[in-house]
């Protein structure tokens, strides 16, 4: 059972750092205020784990939303969920948090940016999300820079690499943790 947990502390901590860590490239969309778009990290390493393990069934999915409000900022909302099965064991971890960003160099919001995201992640082993069960509930927050590069002058799809320094509740401890730099690819579509 321990060794069990290590693998799930693990995965834990490789979705958190894929989340918080998004490097992004977006398109330069003339008029487009939306971007919808999905880590690629997050989905490889779902992939992988699935095929290295013919005992365990992983789903993993990272999502996001980002809204224009004013030239050179938007707020977003990231939502992260990997589902692992293992044997007769269920682990679940979800995460969601708001996002701000500010895009100096460009006003449609594209290009280099600088943000921060806030919001709780939680971490459940059939069903038991207390820490004497081997989970946990708690505060995420994550300073992050990025570029956001577009392929069309309008609506269309982007990749957007970033870096991200992320602090987490990941275990039973009382405090949230540094996680430190994290890294990230997200692939999307601006409308």
């Amino acid at each position: 059972m321990s060794s069990l947990r290590k693998v799930f502390s693990v995965l834990v901590l490789s979705v958190t750092f894929m989340v918080c860590g998004t490097v992004a490239f977006v398109q330069e969309a003339e008029g487009a205020e939306n971007s919808i778009a999905i880590d690629a990290f997050t989905l490889f390493k779902g992939f992988t784990a699935w095929e290295s393990d013919p005992k365990a069934n992983y789903f993993n999915i990272a999502a996001s939303f980002e809204h224009v409000v004013a030239p050179h900022f938007s707020i977003g909302a990231n939502f992260d969920m990997y589902y692992i099965k293992y044997d007769s064991v269920d682990a679940l971890y979800l995460a969601g948090t708001g996002e701000f960003r500010h895009y100096p160099q460009s006003a449609d919001c594209s290009k280099f940016f600088m943000g921060a995201e806030l919001g709780l992640n939680r971490f459940a082993i059939d069903g038991k999300a207390k820490a004497k069960d081997g989970g946990f509930f708690g505060l995420l927050t994550a300073l992050k820079v990025g570029y956001k590069l577009t392929f069309s002058a309008k609506q269309g799809i982007y990749m957007e690499p970033s870096m991200s320094y992320v602090l987490s509740k990941m275990s039973s401890a009382d405090t949230i943790t540094p996680l430190g730099w994290q890294g990230g690819l997200r692939i999307g579509y601006t409308f």
